[in-house]
């Protein structure tokens, strides 16, 4: 399988980033919204705990579908109604959203957002 692609932030992070091979950063639309309004009460639910189990700034309106598909299966799911080619499904649409211990291996460096308790002597 062919390697995972390095982000700008990654390289810039262990200090090999070069302009020449820069890829550009992804620019999300927006926030994501709640759940769509045809969606059924279970799915809309497992939408919710989604949106809030993912990484913070990960999640844009970009992604709605794919957060839409990943709730309906979840809620399969739990149905007992799934089929091992949807768990496949599933797994992927989770990994994509951040939400596996891989996929948040891919997920672009966040510097630490805690404040630091030694700045103020550094002015």
């Amino acid at each position: 399988m062919p390697r995972t692609p390095t982000t700008d932030d990654q390289k810039r992070l262990r200090g090999t980033l070069r302009p020449c091979r820069t890829r550009g950063e992804s620019v999300a639309v927006g926030p994501i919204s709640g759940p769509p309004a045809h969606m059924p009460d279970d799915a809309a639910s497992i939408w919710r705990e989604l949106v809030e189990a993912a990484p913070d700034g990960i999640l844009a309106a970009s992604d709605t579908f794919l957060v839409e598909v990943a709730a309906s299966l979840i809620a399969k799911h739990r149905a007992g109604k799934l089929s091992a080619a949807e768990l496949g499904q599933l797994r992927h649409a989770l990994a994509d959203l951040g939400l596996t211990p891989a996929g948040r291996l891919r997920l672009p460096a966040t510097k630490p957002k805690t404040p630091n308790e030694f700045a103020e002597f550094l002015k």
